[in-house]
């Protein structure tokens, strides 16, 4: 859902700040180097705090992030929001990925795969005509307030159902 604003709005809000097109590639390659920079570690990450703890911490990170890029308008102030936003598909990506995985029985990990790709496209064919709506009636700026609320609600919702939801050994702290 949040990845449409990356794919449309930001965009257009970008481009109505009166930024260059380069200034938007920047800004664009910086949320996508962030992802690509903290990847990497992701592995111990989760060995050391969890896969939950994880997810909920980048959730939160970029909710940040995307709220800063609803108030700030100055190009250095995006660049933090940008690497703000940026970390959390480093993580958030290959987690679900992990948790879909290791919650399916072998047999049924292709089909669950599959499932959650087919799950993916869903938001974002919802995402692009609710913050349509949100944009036309609010203005773009509250675009990216209503995302950063979406996100920051996720990884409190998360937290607090964290005990349910982690349930694979390899997904928990110290292990494995």
């Amino acid at each position: 859902f949040i990845m449409t604003l990356r794919a449309s709005f930001y965009l257009v809000y970008l481009e109505n700040l009166g930024f260059s097109t380069t200034r938007i590639g920047i800004l664009v390659a910086v949320q996508e180097g962030f992802a690509l920079v903290f990847r990497p570690f992701l592995a111990p990450l989760m060995k050391r705090a969890g896969a939950i703890r994880i997810l909920v911490v980048s959730l939160f990170i970029g909710g940040v992030g995307i709220g800063l890029t609803a108030v700030f308008t100055t190009f250095g102030l995006l660049l933090v929001a940008a690497a703000l936003h940026g970390i959390t598909p480093a993580f958030s990506q290959p987690i679900s990925m992990i948790m879909m995985s290791a919650s399916s029985p072998g047999e049924s990990q292709g089909t669950a795969m599959g499932l959650r790709q087919s799950f993916n496209q869903a938001p974002l064919f919802v995402g692009p005509l609710v913050f349509g709506g949100i944009a036309t009636y609010l203005g773009l700026r509250a675009v990216f307030a209503v995302a950063a609320v979406i996100l920051v609600a996720a990884s409190f919702l998360l937290l607090a159902l964290r005990d349910r939801i982690e349930g694979p050994s390899e997904l928990t702290a110290g292990s494995g």
